[in-house]
């Protein structure tokens, strides 16, 4: 009997470690998933800086589309996106470089790829909260985009144009990239805090009694 006895109690002390073997090589692979992921996403972006003709002509497809859905007649023309002032007068905005989404995005892509680089990011979950910051930037974009062109038909090139694009515009960027920020952040740690939150209110008898 005290031979079994002791046997079991130098069995059980191994299970804790190899558990944590598997935690640990886990997090390895978890951790170099992240670094490669990071990689990747800052390779996109830069290469969507270096070619981003592309990216700017769908942006001013879905500009003109959505001005189209107004009483403005709309059109788009390379990274252009046109509007009829009257029957024959055509007047449009050239969506540079500058203006793209891209830019917008950029703040967002390199706070995600820092955090998963540095292991602070379960790949999926650093993903998800990219993908709705993207979208959060992309749709502000466009109410920017369109916010310019309705401003330009209705109040004119000097006061809707200046007004929407250098006032409204930069408040517009300034604030879609923080919410896309902070949203990604909550979506990032939301659930690792209600895990630390659980596991604080754990009491130290809850524990021993588990353990034992």
């Amino acid at each position: 009997m005290t031979g079994s006895a002791s046997d079991s109690q130098r069995e059980v002390p191994g299970l804790p470690l190899r558990a944590r073997r598997e935690d640990r090589t886990a997090s390895r692979f978890s951790r170099a998933a992240g670094v490669i992921l990071a990689s990747a996403l800052v390779t996109a972006l830069v290469v969507g800086l270096v070619h981003n003709v592309l990216i700017r002509r769908a942006e001013a497809f879905v500009a003109a589309s959505l001005l189209d859905l107004t009483p403005i007649e709309a059109l788009a023309r390379d990274t252009f996106y046109l509007m009829w002032l009257t029957p024959s007068r055509l007047t449009g905005f050239d969506v540079t470089l500058e203006c793209t989404v891209l830019v917008v995005l950029a703040p967002l892509v390199i706070f995600q790829a820092v955090l998963l680089a540095v292991g602070r990011l379960s790949p999926g979950r650093g993903i998800l909260a990219l993908l709705v910051g993207m979208l959060i930037c992309v749709g502000m974009n466009q109410v920017r985009f369109v916010l310019i062109g309705v401003a330009s038909y209705y109040w004119g090139m000097d006061t809707g144009f200046a007004l929407t694009h250098v006032y409204v515009g930069t408040l517009l960027t300034l604030g879609g990239q923080a919410l896309a920020v902070l949203v990604a952040w909550r979506l990032d740690f939301s659930r690792s805090e209600r895990r630390h939150a659980r596991s604080a209110h754990v009491s130290p008898s809850d524990r021993s009694s588990s353990a034992g």
